[in-house]
């Protein structure tokens, strides 16, 4: 009965699928608080990356781990430790800013840290040739798309204006 309550709430107020998905997150974290950490044993394989990968339980290792799959890069320059989300998400290109940010909401959180859409600080930061080309190189490298390279494609940041008709839609962590 309450959920049927719920359910009407929402419907009047006009949530999206994206306020959904984030109000879900919100309540499983209500529900389900995170226990405490259990030291696990993870088998690392292939080669070692050049930047360190972010896993979803907060590890972070230059390897791959058997079994699991990295959520993001650690970028560390110009002052800043952040990770860029490379798993595949459904928030799609060309989505508005509005929109992605909501969705970035609803990425699974590490360590209590959640994702956000990407800033101009971020772009900056990885803004220089060697340095661009060898990240994109890692995330080419190990399955993930790479960032836009290309003077009529833009990346959507939170707090830029957009020049351009077409952007990608990237999440970053703080850390």
């Amino acid at each position: 009965m309450k959920l049927n309550a719920v359910a009407t709430l929402m419907k009047s107020l006009g949530f999206d699928r994206y306020d959904k998905m984030a109000m879900m997150e919100m309540l499983k974290q209500e529900l389900y608080p995170e226990e405490p950490k259990k030291e696990v044993k993870v088998k690392e394989t292939g080669p070692k990356y050049e930047f360190s990968m972010l896993y979803e339980d907060g590890v972070v290792s230059n390897y791959l781990r058997q079994d699991q799959w990295p959520v993001g890069v650690i970028v560390e320059r110009k002052g800043m430790k952040f990770a860029i989300y490379c798993k595949q998400h459904e928030c799609y290109d060309n989505t508005n800013r509005q929109d992605a940010e909501r969705y970035a909401s609803t990425l699974p959180r590490v360590e209590g840290i959640g994702w956000k859409v990407i800033t101009e600080r971020h772009c900056r930061a990885i803004c220089d040739a060697v340095f661009f080309r060898n990240l994109n190189s890692q995330l080419d490298k190990v399955g993930w798309r790479k960032i836009v390279e290309s003077r009529s494609k833009e990346v959507l940041t939170s707090d830029g204006h957009l020049t351009s008709t077409e952007w990608e839609i990237w999440f970053v962590m703080d850390l």
